[in-house]
């Protein structure tokens, strides 16, 4: 067994006033019935839950429908002739600021009136999102500028807890599906779902590249920045203590905001106190990080 949230001097006190630091993944041998398992460790005076892991997955009818828009809508670009940046897919990004010259494709109001807010803020690097999802491509030409980076990690040794914070190597986050601070996302399988997202927060605005981003900056480095915390590997579901590690993570390096694509099987859990009931440790990571997240 080990603690399910590794610990880490500078936050431990927060953890321990959350509970979090007895929560613990216990892992047994296959042959063993789970409920078995279960009911044994439940018996312990010690023990005040017993959750099960349970799988955590991509919503697989939701992506094979959006795959199928994808190959049936054929982009086209709209014909306003100025953009607030030089980004050569904005015309493209009709869901920001639709004028209505696609008309039927795109109908005007299908948008989120970006550009307006544009004219307030573009994005500001002291906000971090974590992307809770497949690995963010950190090395994407519109994506780096605007990466989260752990100087301890970075400017440290390979293979060391540097920065002591219960995780190796994770310089622009962490893979918590393999436990290792190698971001993966072109492996077999991979959908690039995260790079996906973390472009639309935070694609790099001004810089004759790609697309823009809703809060990507300016082009000055005053984009927000992403940290990537990548719960999926290829096809394969993540678990709820995977996610919930994540959560927390993000909320310890400093995220604000946490975009998560992934969900518990259907009607598994509909109100908090139904969290609370089945799965406690997922409930108090979300509870910690709206306390937390700053």
């Amino acid at each position: 067994s080990r603690r399910l949230f590794p610990y880490n001097p500078k936050v431990e006190e927060l953890t321990r006033q959350a509970g979090l630091d007895k929560w613990y993944l216990l892992t047994f041998d296959s042959g063993e019935n789970v409920e078995g398992v279960a009911l044994r460790v439940a018996a312990l005076h010690e023990v005040a839950f017993v959750e099960y892991d349970v799988q955590v997955m991509r919503d697989e009818v939701i992506s094979a429908g959006q795959s199928q828009m994808v190959r049936d809508f054929v982009p086209v670009a709209m014909a306003q002739t100025e953009y607030p940046f030089d980004d050569p897919e904005l015309p493209y990004q009709w869901h920001y600021m639709n004028d209505g010259s696609l008309g039927e494709k795109a109908l005007v109001g299908a948008d989120i009136n970006l550009f307006p807010a544009w004219e307030y803020t573009a994005g500001n690097p002291n906000v971090i999102v974590a992307v809770i999802d497949d690995a963010v491509m950190y090395t994407h030409e519109d994506l780096a500028e605007n990466m989260w980076v752990n100087s301890a990690e970075a400017n440290g040794i390979s293979g060391v807890d540097d920065d002591s914070n219960g995780y190796i190597d994770d310089i622009h986050g962490y893979n918590f599906y393999e436990g290792t601070g190698n971001l993966t996302w072109n492996k077999v399988g991979d959908i690039g779902h995260g790079t996906h997202v973390a472009g639309t927060i935070a694609a790099v605005n001004n810089n004759g590249k790609c697309v823009s981003g809703i809060a990507g900056g300016t082009g000055n480095g005053d984009g927000c920045k992403i940290l990537s915390c990548q719960v999926f590997s290829e096809q394969n579901m993540a678990s709820a203590s995977v996610v919930a590690e994540a959560i927390k993570y993000a909320a310890d390096n400093g995220a604000v905001i946490a975009n998560n694509s992934w969900a518990l099987p259907a009607n598994a859990v509909l109100s908090d106190n139904r969290y609370e009931e089945v799965y406690p440790s997922y409930k108090q990571a979300i509870d910690y990080f709206e306390s937390n997240a700053s």
